[in-house]
């Protein structure tokens, strides 16, 4: 699976590198264990999740599953961990800013999933 981090300061930045950047089973594990390790950090920090290629995101891998449709269940389930964790800490994030005082400059929501 050829999804990386890399960090600039205070910014995480995570490509996803392979092709057609289709989700799967492995894929989101991998987005998975690189957000478990970045929840370590100390600070604030950015994450930016971005694709290499023609497409950020090519949908589900169907190709994938016609091979091994048993794993379409677990990936579903697992995708909508992955979004819900990412909205949890999104939500926690904008409870924290406006609790906090401090000046916003830019907050920049994009959309998560195309369709």
């Amino acid at each position: 699976m050829d999804i990386s981090v890399t960090k600039h300061d205070a910014v995480a930045v995570i490509t996803w590198n392979e092709g057609e950047n289709r989700i799967n089973f492995d894929s989101l594990a991998r987005i998975n264990e690189i957000f478990d390790e970045l929840e370590k950090e100390e600070g604030p920090l950015a994450i930016v999740l971005t694709g290499t290629g023609k497409f950020f995101c090519n949908g589900l891998d169907l190709a994938r599953f016609g091979n091994n449709p048993t794993e379409l269940s677990a990936t579903v389930q697992e995708l909508q961990r992955t979004i819900g964790r990412i909205l949890v800490s999104l939500r926690t994030q904008l409870q924290l800013l406006m609790v906090t005082p401090m000046q916003v400059v830019h907050l920049s929501l994009v959309p998560l999933i195309s369709a």
